[in-house]
């Protein structure tokens, strides 16, 4: 029997929209919680909104041990799927992990895909390691590894706290560091016009490095610094900026 979902980890799925469809994506061992704001207001702006817990998320973190990049990708492109059988053409976004799985879909669907967009979305997966040194940690019986010091995800103090898990399962980050690869190799594949938000102080662990999705995607790219926000930018204090941007970049691409 599974773990039951945390409190504020559950997905979403507003199907009444008629401006089109919106698919968000969270964040490696996070929650929907990260995007329930931002799905809420293109909601709110006339859009059909999906936005799934991922496979071993927001439950237990023993879930996750066995899930991978092709969990993810799955559940995402199911939810793409909904979208689609109702909308024409889907806007997807995500933050960290979830804008990297976001990619994935855009360059799986180009013509449906009318735009992307990405919070804070590394090349490199969580713990920036090499998964030879991974293999080895799993193979002394190591499944997680614990932050030394618990970084700081959002400034705001008046922020909720992010759920997330206060470990790392190893494993999964193998699959992780393949495919954040081959995306990488692929992203001239990306052909609608794509939107990178990249937050000024962004300590998370993971690297940062916003050029790739400006310079090497085909279609028109757009980034806007949030200067006062932290990783989750989402909860910081950018995040109404953020919201609004992105609700102007839908009406421009979805119509």
């Amino acid at each position: 029997m599974s773990t039951p979902i945390m409190q504020g980890a559950e997905p979403i799925s507003i199907t009444d929209g008629t401006r089109g469809g919106v698919l968000l994506l969270h964040g490696y061992t996070a929650t929907v919680q990260q995007v329930r704001d931002w799905a809420l207001a293109f909601a709110q702006a006339g859009y059909a909104v999906e936005a799934p817990l991922l496979p071993g998320h927001g439950t237990s973190v023993d879930e996750m041990v066995s899930t991978t990049w092709s969990d993810y990708m799955r559940s995402a492109d199911e939810s793409y799927r909904k979208l689609a059988a109702r909308h024409q053409h889907i806007l997807v976004g995500g933050l960290c992990l979830g804008g990297n799985i976001a990619a994935s879909l855009a360059m799986k669907y180009p013509t449906e895909t009318a735009g992307l967009i990405v919070i804070n979305s590394p090349f490199k997966s969580p713990g920036n390691g090499n998964p030879e040194v991974w293999k080895q940690i799993l193979g002394t019986g190591k499944q997680f590894f614990t932050w030394s010091t618990a970084p700081k995800f959002v400034e705001d103090p008046q922020a909720p706290a992010v759920l997330s898990y206060n470990k790392v399962p190893i494993a999964p980050m193998t699959s992780l560091y393949d495919a954040l690869t081959e995306q990488r190799q692929r992203l001239n594949e990306i052909r609608c016009p794509v939107l990178v938000f990249t937050s000024l102080h962004d300590t998370s662990n993971s690297s940062n490095d916003s050029r790739p999705w400006l310079e090497e995607v085909s279609g028109p790219a757009e980034q806007l610094v949030l200067e006062n926000s932290n990783h989750v930018a989402t909860f910081d204090y950018d995040k109404v900026l953020l919201e609004a941007r992105s609700i102007e970049f839908a009406h421009a691409v979805v119509g």
